[in-house]
C-alpha cells in the first residue's frame, strides 16, 4: 500500500484487465492475433463496435469479432488506449502493456549487429505512419479521444521527422484512408509537407506520390502559399519570427541559444 503523500505506483485497476484478459467477455480476432477484452470497456468507447456485439449478427451471439481488414499492432495499440487512455508509438523504450493474446512465432530477426540506440531510432523514425495509422483505425472504429491523441502525438513527431520515408508514407495513407471526418489531420501533413516541398521534392517516393495523387499535390501547394514571412533557420516554421545578430532568423524555439 502506498504511503500518505506517495503515489501509489501500481497499474490501475483497467490496466491490469487489459493485460491479464482475467473477466473477459468478448473476443477481438485480427490476422491469427486473438485479444480477450471486456465489452464494458471496448463498446463503450466505440459505437461501431458496440452495434456488432449488441445485435442479432453473429458476432452478438459468439461475443467474437474479427478485424481481419486492420493490422493487429494497430488494433494493439486501440485497445491499449481503450483500458490505458494512451498508447506507443515506437518513441520510448518503454515495453507497452499488452492484453492477453495468441499469435503464431513471427520469423526470427538477426541482431547480432543490433544495437538499442538503432533499435529506438528505426522505431522513432516509423513514429509518423504509426500515429497515422492509429488515427485512421479511430476515425473507423469512432473513438474520438483516440483521435484527438493521435493527431497531437503525429504533430509532434513530424516537427522533426518530416525528412522521413515513414512521413511520406502517412500522407499517402492519410489521404487514402481517411474521408472529410481525417481532414484535420490531412491538413496538418500538408502543412508540414508545404513547408519543406524544397527539400522533399529530392526524394523520389515524394515525388511520385504527388505525381499519383494531384489532391496531395494541390493541398502541399495551397499551403505552401500561404507560408509569408521570413523562415526560422532551426524548424522552418515561417513567421512569427525574431531577428537575432546579422540576418540570422529563428522564433521562440531557438532564439535563446543564440544569446
Amino acid at each position: 500500500m502506498a504511503t500518505p503523500g506517495t503515489p501509489d505506483q501500481r497499474p490501475s485497476v483497467t490496466a491490469s484487465m487489459y493485460s491479464s484478459g482475467k473477466h473477459s467477455d468478448m473476443t477481438i480476432i485480427c490476422q491469427g492475433k486473438t485479444f480477450k477484452v471486456h465489452q464494458c470497456i471496448v463498446c463503450l468507447q466505440s459505437k461501431p463496435l458496440a452495434a456488432a456485439m449488441n445485435g442479432k449478427f453473429k458476432e452478438g451471439i459468439s461475443k467474437e469479432i474479427n478485424l481481419e481488414d486492420d493490422q493487429p499492432e494497430i488494433v494493439e495499440k486501440m485497445l491499449s488506449y481503450m483500458y490505458t487512455s494512451d498508447y506507443s508509438d515506437g518513441r520510448n523504450s518503454t515495453t507497452s502493456t499488452k492484453a492477453t493474446s495468441t499469435t503464431t512465432p513471427s520469423r526470427p530477426v538477426s541482431s547480432k549487429h543490433s544495437t538499442a540506440a538503432s533499435t529506438s531510432k528505426a522505431a522513432s523514425s516509423n513514429a509518423p505512419l504509426t500515429n497515422a495509422q492509429v488515427f485512421v483505425i479511430a476515425d473507423k472504429y469512432d473513438i474520438q479521444g483516440l483521435k484527438a491523441l493521435a493527431k497531437k502525438k503525429y504533430e509532434e513527431v513530424i516537427a522533426e521527422s518530416w525528412n522521413c520515408a515513414s512521413f511520406i508514407a502517412s500522407l499517402k495513407l492519410l489521404y487514402e484512408e481517411t474521408l472529410e471526418s481525417g481532414r484535420a489531420l490531412r491538413d496538418v501533413a500538408a502543412k508540414v509537407a508545404g513547408q519543406h516541398a524544397k527539400e522533399l521534392a529530392d526524394r523520389g517516393e515524394f515525388a511520385a506520390l504527388c505525381q499519383e495523387h494531384g489532391s496531395i499535390s494541390f493541398d502541399i501547394l495551397k499551403s505552401s502559399l500561404t507560408m509569408t514571412g521570413p523562415q526560422c533557420i532551426s524548424c522552418k516554421r515561417f513567421g512569427p519570427i525574431r531577428q537575432s545578430i546579422g540576418n540570422v532568423w529563428v522564433c521562440d524555439c531557438e532564439f535563446t541559444n543564440y544569446y
